[in-house]
Parts: structure tokens; sequence; C-alpha cells
């Protein structure tokens, strides 16, 4: 492959696994996983629901509130971090 000059051109190679966020990273680090037990992130004490517009949004407060789709929590899954709210 050349350049715009006409020199011999190697891109770099790609790396798919480079990059991390911060929500992937905090659901790494805590295990976070789909529940075969009672413990559910619908009963713990960090879970925080809001609406915006016609969705209802579920969020972990210990990974930080956004209003990105990508910090959304599932309620069937549990993280090591998980307090009932009894």
């Amino acid at each position: 492959m050349t350049d715009l000059f006409g020199e011999e051109y190697t891109p770099p190679e790609r790396r798919k696994m480079g990059y991390e966020s911060a929500y992937q990273l905090f659901k790494r680090v805590t295990h976070y996983r789909r529940s075969d037990t009672a413990q559910q992130c619908r009963f713990c004490i960090h879970r925080d629901s809001g609406g915006y517009r016609t969705k209802m949004l579920h969020k972990c407060k210990l990974m930080g509130l956004s209003h990105s789709e990508a910090s959304d929590i599932r309620l069937r899954n549990v993280c090591d971090k998980f307090e009932d709210n009894l």
C-alpha cells in the first residue's frame, strides 16, 4: 500500500480488546453476571430507577449515574457488591 506521496506504507495493527470503558471495567471487576438465586439487582440498595420520556432506566449507583444506555443494568443480574434492601 502506498501513501499520498507514493511511499510504501504499512497500516498499524488494530487492537480489538485495547479499550475498555469504565462501566465495562466495573462489570468485569465486580463479576456482574446473571443470577440464579434470589439475589438480584432488583432487590439491591444500590439500584436507582428513573424514567426518561417513555423508558424506565435502571442504573447502579456504584457505577455512577449517566444518561447512557451503556451503563444500564439488568434487574435479573447481580454483582459481588450486592446488598439487600431489607
